[in-house]
């Protein structure tokens, strides 16, 4: 289903987020405050054995409802980001599948001017009814 028919699922679940726990960016962000509300986007890759014969999946993949908890700005730098749920909203991503990392990757610069699409998805059990 997630390579036929080309749909977005919705992983529901807590990260398990720590007082370390945040992403590093590449380049500094102002924009960026302690307690802003933010989106993650990122690629993910999963490999499976099917009778013999490995796969990869690779994911364009959105995670939402998360909020900064502190913005550091590095001395080489970078951005560490620290983050948490938002407050009453349990954080939670939504992928689409791609057999090759270059497809996956132009769908990830395309997630936030979809965001309704990916914030609106079923879970793998919702699809399946």
């Amino acid at each position: 289903m997630l390579l036929k028919e080309k749909v977005v699922i919705r992983l529901n679940g807590r990260l398990n987020v720590s007082d370390e726990a945040g992403i590093t960016i590449d380049q500094q962000y102002e924009s960026i405050k302690k307690g802003s509300d933010i989106d993650l986007t990122f690629l993910g890759k999963s490999e499976y054995f099917i009778w013999g014969k490995q796969i990869s999946l690779h994911t364009a993949n959105l995670l939402t409802n998360i909020c900064a908890k502190d913005v550091l700005q590095m001395q080489d730098g970078k951005t560490k980001i620290l983050y948490d749920e938002e407050k009453g909203t349990p954080m939670y991503i939504s992928y689409r599948g791609f057999l090759t990392e270059e497809d996956a990757r132009e769908e990830m610069k395309k997630i936030i001017d979809a965001k309704e699409k990916y914030v609106n998805a079923l879970t793998l059990d919702e699809y399946m009814k």
